[in-house]
């Protein structure tokens, strides 16, 4: 862990990780808080490789103006990153042909929230003044904004955003007046296919996208849900439960086939 000093040596020592997902199937993303006079100060991104043991530093080296107190998001396959400029705002960043694909509005309490789907074709950010799909060459797919179709207060974040294995769905909890209001938005069709108040997240994909699981908490009746959208047909399956439960993950053994009604 020294070696994270290495890279930024003005902070006084490492403090704690404290949060972690994978970019791809070698590489981590993690945010490390420092301290300088007993204190957590900052909390930083790196990507770390945890097989080889090493911080791949190149990654973001040549990032113009990078704010490493903010998220970033690498692609899967490496080939673009989207980061937040200190004086400008969110960018969207070609790492092979080293330059700017596309730069969003700066806001002035900035969102936490980006993600790229799998295949590194589209990822989904929360900028605090926007709530959009890029490409990955920085055409605007959808504006979350215009998308929903619930009283927005302010620019309340839309969180968290979940792909689907596939990268063909987006889920994804939008504000409302009420509770948020749990959404799963098809990028074939580019419309929702399935809403639902009250969710609590997280929700958990099952890795051949065929479900998806959740718990919801709506007018005190908890209740748990599994939606199979196979070949883009959504079917519910709910089971009720006898107080507050949270998702944890999804086995492989778990409903190989939809059960019987």
């Amino acid at each position: 862990m020294d070696d994270v000093l290495n890279v930024v040596p003005d902070y006084a020592y490492l403090a704690n990780f404290s949060q972690g997902e994978w970019v791809n199937d070698e590489l981590l993303y993690v945010t490390v808080g420092y301290s300088s006079g007993g204190n957590t100060a900052y909390q930083i991104g790196f990507i770390l490789d945890p097989f080889k043991g090493i911080w791949r530093e190149d990654v973001l080296t040549e990032l113009p103006d990078i704010d490493r107190s903010m998220p970033f998001a690498v692609a899967p396959d490496v080939s673009r990153v989207l980061y937040y400029q200190s004086v400008t705002g969110p960018v969207l960043w070609d790492l092979v042909k080293r330059q700017a694909i596309w730069t969003g509005q700066k806001a002035q309490f900035p969102g936490i929230d980006i993600q790229w789907s799998a295949d590194s074709t589209f990822v989904a950010l929360e900028t605090g003044a926007e709530h959009l799909i890029l490409d990955r060459d920085g055409r605007v797919v959808i504006s979350l904004d215009q998308l929903n179709t619930e009283n927005i207060i302010n620019t309340e974040m839309y969180s968290p955003f979940r792909w689907s294995p596939d990268s063909r769905y987006l889920a994804i909890t939008m504000p409302s007046l009420d509770k948020g209001v749990f959404s799963i938005l098809d990028l074939e069709s580019r419309s929702l296919v399935y809403t639902c108040p009250g969710v609590n997240s997280p929700y958990f994909w099952s890795s051949d996208s065929n479900y998806i699981v959740f718990s919801v908490n709506f007018h005190m009746e908890p209740y748990g849900v599994i939606l199979s959208l196979e070949n883009g047909i959504v079917a519910k399956l709910s089971f009720k439960v006898n107080g507050y439960i949270d998702v944890l993950g999804w086995s492989e053994k778990f409903l190989p086939s939809w059960p019987s009604q």
